[in-house]
């Protein structure tokens, strides 16, 4: 696992593989919505996200989930240059999904990435 500042962190778990930027992802987690309604921790922050070279959080990163039972591969692309957002909860669709066709399509998944990670500075 990478852990520069500016870089992307991807790491890979029971066929998942997902990408975001370390400063910003505390935790991500896909949960199905079958009725056993397990859960997948993919990441979890573990140590204080060290800043070099005076960089800062970033005000815009990227958030990809990739794999998993239903071949997940999207990516968002996150704005928030005033830090505003504390978590990001995407419904998801099974695998095979065609747009357009109304909403008897159940949501199979919900990708959770909480935004409550520790970093130095300020918390060195």
């Amino acid at each position: 696992m990478s852990n520069n500042a500016h870089e992307h962190v991807t790491v890979s778990k029971d066929g998942y593989e997902v990408t975001f930027h370390p400063a910003f992802s505390s935790r991500c987690v896909v949960r199905s919505n079958s009725e056993n309604g397990s859960e997948t921790e993919l990441y979890r922050q573990q140590e204080k996200h060290l800043f070099k070279n005076g960089e800062k959080h970033p005000k815009q990163h990227t958030i990809r989930i990739r794999g998993g039972q239903h071949n997940r591969d999207l990516e968002l692309v996150v704005n928030d240059p005033k830090h505003q957002i504390a978590r990001i909860t995407v419904e998801l669709y099974a695998d095979g999904h065609e747009p357009g066709w109304g909403s008897d399509d159940e949501m199979v998944e919900t990708f959770v990435v909480d935004n409550n990670s520790v970093s130095c500075p300020p918390n060195c």
